[in-house]
């Protein structure tokens, strides 16, 4: 054919005969899908295809981010087949982009040889937007590892592997993130609607999956973290520092079937609280989660938060394991705590408890407490607003009642030794005895009277 037979696609070159008779029906179905191919082919764009070799020796950082500038604005692929990528320097994300490796043999990898801040591998273009701007990334399949880069070599910090500021739409599913001693695995500043699914982030020393500066809307589920100390687990709170504050809000965090794991001398908390006066985190559900010792920390204006199933094994330290309480002058509100099954331990003193709940309207029902090690309540509440009910604790080693209610439904306390459940008509010998004085209430006296001539309890409290 001559040139006045054919066109040619703009992005990959695929010939396109102009008359489809002369070629048969093979002309006719390579012309029907012969763009929709070449849109498809165009945006891919191959960091090999730009020179980069994956050697883990050749510094790949030029290549890769012209391949990140070849994207097309409708999105496309920035893709890394299996090598090692060294950068030293961060590669900047346009909107509509997704990076995507082959799994665990898909590695960027950096040096020492950093050219300076910012120390992210990812990050998007307009990452000094105090409004949301860049929209829809997705990160999957890929290794990022800090290697020899040593917090030291990153001034002022920033070492978050990748981070998004005010961005919609972000999705991180099935990463490595060897962090060696850097800050984050991940810091989603400011973003709306974010998922971080099947991700492992190693030896971080602030946070494995942060979200701060008014997060909405963010998920993690199913991921897995470990390191020897850091300052959180999970963050979620509003400002953007500890001292900022003016109303700003955490929306929305789902915590899902996670397993956390701190392997040093102290629990390491999953943070979910304001960090500043004036500000709020809301709407929180934290289920299903394995954490080995680790600590669920909501103090301050948190409203509305389930915890609900989780698993919390070997807490060290002595501290709390599930705790609110009034911080920079407010108080949470409307919490459920239900279900959960706390393992081995170590709380103590004498105003905490294991579970502490010190917020209004808290539901404290049917968590179990086992183990022999803690010198603290089993569970600690101490507002009127509050329901504690069908929790169930190993007394042995306990210095506090095994149920602990300063005030609770009295202007006192009210103690139950023994388990409470529900009896039979038939008298049973050993029944639990709830203590306490009711100091004037005399509904409570009077509720108290009732169950107990139900034969749910033996009542010694006094009016």
């Amino acid at each position: 054919m001559s040139g006045t037979d054919y066109t040619i696609t703009p992005n990959v070159g695929l010939y396109k005969p102009i008359s489809n008779r002369a070629i048969g029906t093979w002309g006719d179905l390579w012309n029907s899908n012969a763009d929709a191919l070449d849109a498809a082919l165009g945006s891919v764009a191959n960091v090999r295809s730009f020179r980069a070799k994956g050697d883990g020796t050749t510094d790949d950082t030029t290549a890769i981010q012209a391949a990140a500038n070849a994207i097309p604005a409708a999105g496309g692929t920035l893709y890394f087949p299996k090598g090692t990528y060294l950068v030293r320097a961060t590669t900047l994300i346009k909107s509509n982009t997704r990076v995507a490796g082959d799994g665990p043999g898909s590695v960027m990898l950096a040096d020492n040889a950093w050219a300076g801040a910012p120390y992210n591998f990812l990050l998007n273009v307009n990452n000094t937007a105090t409004t949301l701007t860049d929209h829809d990334f997705v990160v999957e399949d890929l290794q990022f590892d800090y290697g020899t880069f040593l917090p030291a070599n990153a001034p002022g910090g920033g070492m978050h592997q990748v981070s998004c500021f005010f961005a919609r739409n972000v999705t991180i599913s099935r990463c490595t993130f060897q962090v060696r001693g850097g800050e984050n695995a991940t810091a989603l500043v400011g973003c709306y609607n974010t998922l971080t699914e099947g991700c492992s982030a190693y030896d971080f020393i602030n946070c494995a999956y942060d979200h701060w500066y008014g997060p909405q809307h963010a998920r993690v589920i199913g991921c897995y973290a470990e390191t020897a100390t850091s300052v959180q687990m999970v963050n979620f709170n509003p400002e953007q520092t500890h001292t900022s504050g003016g109303g700003m809000v955490a929306d929305g965090l789902v915590l899902a079937n996670n397993q956390f794991v701190a392997t040093g001398a102290n629990h390491v908390p999953v943070q979910v609280e304001p960090l500043s006066a004036g500000t709020t985190v809301q709407n929180v559900i934290i289920t299903g989660n394995i954490l080995t010792n680790v600590s669920l920390s909501m103090r301050g204006d948190v409203r509305s938060a389930v915890v609900a199933n989780n698993t919390l094994k070997a807490s060290r330290g002595g501290g709390e394991v599930i705790v609110t309480y009034p911080n920079n002058g407010a108080t949470a509100a409307d919490f459920v705590v239900s279900g959960n099954t706390i393992i081995d331990p170590d709380t103590s003193g004498a105003s905490t408890g294991v579970i502490r709940m010190q917020g209004v309207n808290a539901i404290i029902v049917g968590n179990r407490i086992s183990g022999t090690g803690y010198v603290a309540a089993a569970v600690y509440a101490d507002n009127p607003a509050s329901v504690v009910l069908g929790n169930s604790t190993q007394s042995t080693g306990i210095t506090a009642p095994p149920l602990n209610l300063p005030n609770g439904l009295t202007t006192t306390s009210l103690g139950i030794t023994g388990g409470l459940g529900l009896f039979a008509s038939t008298p049973v010998a050993a029944k639990p005895t709830v203590t306490g004085a009711w100091a004037g209430n005399t509904a409570g006296k009077a509720l108290t009277t009732a169950l107990a001539a139900y034969g749910l309890f033996t009542d010694s409290t006094t009016a």
